[in-house]
């Protein structure tokens, strides 16, 4: 009957042992902060059964591609902190081909993961954190990214991001944090990136070029508090609203 194992911040090392997912109850397996490697794709395939699967701060190099498809009922998974290489179009594919994506966690920050953010990242639609700080990940958001109503927090920092910063952002009404800075966009920043972000509470963006203005009306009425705001050097602002005070630029 045991539906719960957690091993996290050992000295395991080695592969993940696929007998485990023969548990027939277990639905939460934590191996977080150990010394763990091998293949996930030959460890993963028979833990169906799983809604939250944290391998992280482990020395993995890939990511499970094929075998997510027999993941179809994790709501969260966090494979944070490894030295995982390339691509993430597999594994969003493999989780948009599911009948139903529950999937509310999607954690991949600091690895060294690279490329294009894909659209199939807007079919996760009960996704409401994605964390893919500290990668190098290049070009824009994905327009699909406005798909993602449930989204509560993105972290984005310090990847290679450029570009000009899709309006449909603009689209996510329950973010509280947006975190973007560390990157090199371009293009401007108006009004309707943030016309539905009623909920939000942090925003950082900067940008290592001076190819990123705010154009901002001077009357515009926001339709959030923030509680933090942090902008690069290189930020260019014009018409900043009337209710910015004192905005710390630092």
């Amino acid at each position: 009957k045991l539906s719960v194992i957690d091993l996290s911040n050992n000295k395991f090392f080695g592969g993940i042992l696929s007998s485990l997912c023969s548990l027939p109850s277990l639905y939460w397996l934590r191996l977080g902060g150990n010394n763990l490697s091998g293949e996930l794709s030959t460890s993963l395939p028979d833990c169906s059964r799983l809604t939250a699967l944290d391998i992280g701060g482990n020395r993995f190099l890939q990511l499970p591609s094929t075998s997510m498809g027999n993941l179809c009922n994790l709501h969260s998974l966090d494979i944070s902190y490894n030295h995982i290489t390339g691509e993430i179009k597999e594994l969003t594919n493999a989780f948009s081909a599911c009948n139903v994506s529950t999937l509310e966690t999607l954690d991949l920050a600091s690895n060294k993961l690279g490329g294009n953010l894909p659209d199939s990242l807007g079919n996760l639609l009960c996704l409401e954190y994605l964390g893919l700080s500290e990668n190098s990940f290049l070009g824009s958001l994905p327009t699909s990214i406005g798909n993602l109503s449930h989204l509560r927090a993105l972290y984005l920092s310090f990847n290679v991001m450029s570009r000009i910063i899709s309006e449909n952002i603009g689209q996510l009404s329950e973010p509280y944090m947006l975190d973007l800075y560390g990157n090199s966009w371009e293009g401007v920043i108006t009004e309707k990136h943030f016309r539905n972000l009623s909920g939000l509470d942090y925003l950082t963006i900067s940008s290592s070029n001076s190819s990123l203005v705010f154009n901002i009306r001077h009357d515009w009425i926001a339709p959030f508090n923030l509680y933090t705001i942090r902008g690069g050097t290189r930020l260019l602002v014009q018409g900043l609203p009337k209710y910015v005070t004192s905005p710390n630029f630092s």
